[in-house]
């Protein structure tokens, strides 16, 4: 199901930032005031950390709202016996947390498709109702159990 809502184009500039020069660590997308474009909220440098990322992407919480994100993750990889090496993969995040109003939570999921199929080399989506789901040790795991498969 689409909602019809459009991706402003400055996301999509951020986002080939991201994935070819590392420009920015993450991204905090959200929906316009009229809720019919999903646009770039807070672009955070390349140096930023899980942690900031992790309050930014909450910060809506407080006005019952949700958010789109992607971040680029670092995690480091064992293969076949190889010494571990660093990667990284540019997720996306959907975050509806339990407070978030029924309304917002409709909207942002069902517009979800709309800047997911414009993210062209995304490495994964991680949706968020918790702390606990988007907490660094879990996403880690379900990273890497892509990994495996």
């Amino acid at each position: 199901m689409s909602s019809g809502v459009a991706v402003d184009d400055e996301c999509l500039k951020v986002y080939e930032g991201m994935k070819l020069k590392k420009h920015n660590k993450y991204v905090i997308l959200g929906m316009s005031e009229d809720d019919r474009k999903i646009k770039v909220l807070k672009k955070a440098e390349a140096n930023a950390t899980y942690d900031e990322f992790l309050k930014d992407l909450k910060e809506a919480e407080s006005q019952g709202d949700c958010r789109y994100a992607i971040y680029d993750f670092d995690y480091k990889v064992e293969r076949h016996g190889a010494p571990e090496a660093s990667t990284n993969k540019l997720l996306f995040y959907i975050w509806c947390p339990g407070s978030a109003k029924i309304k917002r939570k409709m909207i942002y999921t069902s517009s979800k498709d709309a800047i997911k199929k414009k993210l062209v080399g995304i490495g994964g989506e991680i949706q968020g109702t918790d702390d606990a789901e988007v907490s660094y040790d879990e996403v880690l795991e379900k990273v890497k159990s892509g990994e495996r498969h």
